[in-house]
């Protein structure tokens, strides 16, 4: 997976007036918790935060945070688990970061990007993607932070769910395999047209055995 380095130092002091200060200097107060490990209250730039967002953020991007605890500098590896933003600015004012360690399994969104034109578009098929995301758990060096999936092959009627998609071995799904991601369906005049032809043919039958 792809890494984000964020340098950031512990912060001591609380407070709403601190917190303020903090913000007008252009620094984002934080947390950053995990399992079996210390928790610390951060700060950092928030033009850093901005910049990564801008990027295109996912919560499935592994973050190397590097914390200067005022006596060394620690190197964890991160997700944002929640961004608190002005409503009307959207600017953040807070930031929540769960560490995660080596061993350890996670449970993380994985992005779908359709790749290909379905030959059910060509009949005047419409394509429609049910789901952006799904589910999955594993190791963070074994997590893909995106899937590809070939769109060509399917026709009217088609459909991708979740359990036919080509994952890593190491990673488990948490989503149902039922779970539709993509779907090629008739256009709504093409599915009238249809109907309508086999009210007819039904109606040439009806003609002929009366005639017989």
């Amino acid at each position: 997976m792809d890494t984000y380095t964020i340098e950031a130092e512990v912060r001591t002091e609380i407070g709403k007036g601190f917190i303020r200060r903090l913000r007008a200097q252009g620094l984002l107060p934080g947390v950053v918790y995990g399992r079996d490990q210390t928790n610390y209250l951060l700060k950092f730039p928030t033009k850093i935060l901005k910049r990564l967002l801008d990027k295109g953020f996912s919560y499935n991007l592994p973050i190397e945070l590097k914390l200067n605890t005022g006596t060394e500098i620690s190197t964890l590896t991160v997700f944002i688990k929640e961004i608190q933003q002005d409503p009307v600015t959207e600017i953040p004012y807070h930031i929540d970061f769960h560490a995660v360690a080596p061993d350890q399994k996670i449970i993380l969104p994985i992005d779908i990007i359709g790749k290909g034109k379905p030959i059910g578009i060509e009949k005047g098929g419409i394509l429609q993607q049910l789901a952006y995301e799904f589910m999955a758990e594993g190791l963070v060096h074994d997590m893909p932070r995106r899937i590809e999936v070939d769109l060509t092959p399917l026709d009217i009627g088609d459909l991708i769910t979740v359990g036919q998609l080509t994952v890593p071995e190491k990673i488990r799904l948490i989503d149902s395999e039922e779970k539709v991601l993509f779907q090629v369906y008739a256009a709504k005049k093409q599915y009238i047209d249809e109907e309508e032809g086999e009210e007819g043919e039904e109606g040439e039958e009806g003609v002929q055995e009366e005639e017989e």
